[in-house]
């Protein structure tokens, strides 16, 4: 008998194509696989295939952990918050989009090289990028606090929901144990009033019983009376 290991490895020749000088000594005559293979021979061969093929034990089941118990997907903080001050945002803000963004444009220092409307668009670009950055940033701080409000949200919500759960759970082994509970109630009645009865039929025998033995003592006695008259 063949081990497991050794027996997947001995059916496993069936997989992989004949060899080298496994197909060479194939080519002579007759041939012994093939179209013109003998019928017999294809029978024998297959049937010995499919019987190493069964005798190979199934797939080892490997054991798997539970998908943890459904639970409904919350919203995820918000990454990149920037923690820049709301008041030093508006601030800035309101300078890009007063006169005052313009004066600085103007007010810009030349420099070698860059003519003065250069000098003027590129600190206009800065103030653009300050603009984009500060308007990222709000968006961003709202986001996020509106999605820490829909978290408070979904958390008191799914506590709810747990919470009911729970109660309808308790409620129900409430509901078994006390039907367990009258059961047993009724059952140790039952067994109770079985041995009532058992005790009160024993007692009734038990003085039918003596009644009769003293029944027959008093038969006996006569008896005896009669006899010793008779004698006399």
């Amino acid at each position: 008998m063949l081990s497991a290991d050794r027996r997947a490895i001995y059916a496993s020749r069936f997989l992989s194509p004949p060899g080298f000088m496994k197909r060479l000594k194939q080519r002579g005559k007759p041939r012994n696989t093939g179209p013109f293979e003998n019928p017999v021979r294809r029978f024998v061969r297959l049937r010995e295939k499919a019987r190493e093929f069964s005798r190979m034990p199934p797939p080892r089941r490997i054991p798997l952990a539970k998908a943890p118990r459904y639970r409904p997907m919350m919203l995820k903080e918000v990454e990149g918050v920037p923690q820049v001050s709301p008041l030093a945002l508006e601030k800035r803000l309101e300078f890009l989009l007063s006169e005052a963004a313009v004066k600085q444009q103007l007010a810009e220092p030349l420099r070698v090289g860059y003519t003065p409307y250069v000098v003027e668009r590129l600190a206009w670009e800065r103030q653009m990028r300050d603009l984009r950055k500060i308007y990222r940033a709000q968006y961003l701080q709202k986001l996020d606090e509106v999605t820490r409000e829909e978290q408070q949200k979904e958390i008191a919500l799914y506590k709810a929901e747990k919470k009911e759960r729970w109660e309808k759970r308790q409620a129900r082994i409430q509901a078994i144990s006390m039907d367990q509970k009258r059961r047993a109630v009724l059952k140790d009645r039952l067994r109770i009033e079985a041995r009532v009865n058992e005790a009160i039929e024993m007692t009734r025998h038990s003085k039918l019983k003596v009644k009769r033995m003293l029944f027959l003592q008093k038969l006996q006695d006569r008896a005896r009376y009669i006899t010793d008259q008779n004698l006399d």
